[in-house]
């Protein structure tokens, strides 16, 4: 009888989109190429490209330990493959350690998603933090929390396609919410104190649009609407702006609403946050 590898993944909508497995009898870990490429912030067809420079010697450093190597979980023909207990066909999953070198890859080339999906794994490992999302354990399953941001920029990545000449406020956002957990704070979806629900690109989003309508633009026929998914199956339909108002936002944001707004906005939604926020604003020293 040929062996069984059963591979367990999760079942909710945002780490179904990312596509996280972990073979079950032994906890190694990995990731299909569509969640790979959703944490790096490219397309599938960018990690196929980078997965064929290993055949023609021509990989980047981060890559070359891996040149001759087997990259999946599963290679056998012969081996039966279950997810969560279902047979299935032919599957390819990355293993975690060709994952964490692609991710590192991006990462050094300055791609914003994969240093975000670097901060997430790296003091854990990226197998265990793998692990940790699909369930696996030695003897019971457990879970950890996955940042609610991290899971909309993760959707973000994965299903859309902002059009060359535009951008996002929720991508510009991702740089202030890192910076943020750097300062011990993980942006909830709701807070726990006051139950308010904490969504700033959309407080940004209404406040820019006055901002550049006081400015004398035509916000409403000088941008577009893309398709915002949320983790919770939502989906809404938000702005994106072009490249040649961007210099202008990042400037009304960064002396603005960042300085102005910032405080106020999370502050009554979250008091939690109000330590952080003064450390990223100066107005506290470190460590205190």
């Amino acid at each position: 009888m040929s062996e069984i590898v059963n591979l367990l993944k999760p079942t909710d909508s945002i780490d179904s989109t990312t596509e996280f497995y972990t073979v079950e009898a032994t906890g190694d870990s990995g990731m299909s190429q569509s969640g790979l490429a959703a944490l790096c912030g490219v397309s599938q067809q960018a990690i196929s490209k980078l997965e064929r420079t290993l055949t023609t010697n021509s990989p980047s450093k981060t890559l070359e330990p891996f040149i001759g190597k087997s990259l999946t979980l599963t290679t056998s023909d012969d081996v039966n493959v279950a997810v969560n207990g279902k047979p299935v066909g032919k599957i390819k999953i990355y293993k975690a350690s060709f994952c964490a070198a692609v991710i590192r890859h991006y990462d050094r080339l300055g791609n914003e998603i994969a240093q975000y999906s670097t901060d997430q794994f790296t003091e854990i490992g990226i197998n265990v933090w793998i692990q940790s999302v699909t369930g696996w354990s030695k003897s019971e399953p457990s879970r950890t929390y996955i940042p609610y941001w991290y899971q909309r920029l993760t959707l973000f990545t994965a299903k859309t396609r902002i059009p060359d000449g535009w951008w996002s406020i929720f991508e510009e956002l991702a740089k202030m919410m890192r910076e943020l957990e750097g300062y011990g704070y993980v942006l909830p979806d709701v807070s726990i104190s006051t139950g308010r629900k904490i969504t700033p690109d959309i407080s940004v989003g209404k406040m820019f649009c006055k901002y550049m309508k006081d400015q004398g633009f035509n916000v409403d026929s000088e941008t577009r609407k893309y398709t915002h998914y949320y983790p919770d199956g939502r989906e809404e339909l938000a702005n994106i702006y072009p490249d040649k108002w961007l210099e202008q936002f990042r400037t009304w944001f960064n002396l603005n609403w960042k300085q102005d707004r910032l405080l106020k906005y999370l502050g009554e939604r979250d008091p939690e946050a109000l330590p952080s926020i003064n450390r990223l604003l100066g107005l506290l020293p470190e460590g205190e």
